[in-house]
């Protein structure tokens, strides 16, 4: 039996002594390689499209004329201070300069903002932090400045007694 004879094919290419093996070349690994910027210009010109559509069927703000109300007028002066109601609307300070009945600490109809207790008619306190209404069963005492807050505007602590420290107190501290 004769050796056959070696020749270059075999030993100087490198890729010869690699086993070759099969790759599944699918739509995905296509559209990610080679035809990526394709996709993404016509990605790109739909979208533009979309927009563009979009704002046409949207009537133009600026074109369209709608009667503006008119106020009643009113005997207040015509630049007064303004305050914050307890449902967050912004109303015109009272003429005697008093504030409105809603912002004085006696019998309110509105609920506790922490347990929901409504009654008749309950006392309610502003939170010295949150400025929320509470009833006096959710108010804390804070043990480091004597305030009265809320459960949401103080910690409870642990250290010898279960003690409740106010958040400004707490980050004075570092508990926080």
């Amino acid at each position: 039996m004769t050796k056959r004879p070696v020749s270059e094919l075999d030993w100087g290419d490198a890729l010869s002594h690699c086993p070759q093996s099969k790759i599944q070349v699918g739509n995905r690994e296509i559209n990610q390689g080679i035809c990526s910027e394709s996709n993404m210009k016509a990605v790109y010109r739909k979208t533009l499209n979309l927009l563009f559509q979009g704002s046409k069927a949207k009537p133009n703000q600026l074109e369209t004329t709608h009667p503006i109300p008119t106020q009643p007028p009113t005997n207040l002066p015509k630049y007064s201070q303004t305050i914050i109601t307890l449902d967050g609307r912004i109303s015109p300070q009272q003429i005697d300069g008093q504030p409105p009945s809603a912002f004085v600490n006696a019998t309110s109809p509105h609920s506790c903002m922490s347990c929901s207790s409504a009654g008749s008619f309950i006392a309610l306190e502003r939170c010295k932090f949150c400025e929320g209404m509470f009833c006096d069963k959710c108010f804390k005492l804070c043990m480091s400045c004597g305030g009265e807050f809320c459960s949401k505007c103080s910690i409870q602590t642990y250290s010898r007694d279960e003690c409740s420290i106010c958040l400004s107190c707490a980050t004075k501290r570092g508990n926080l």
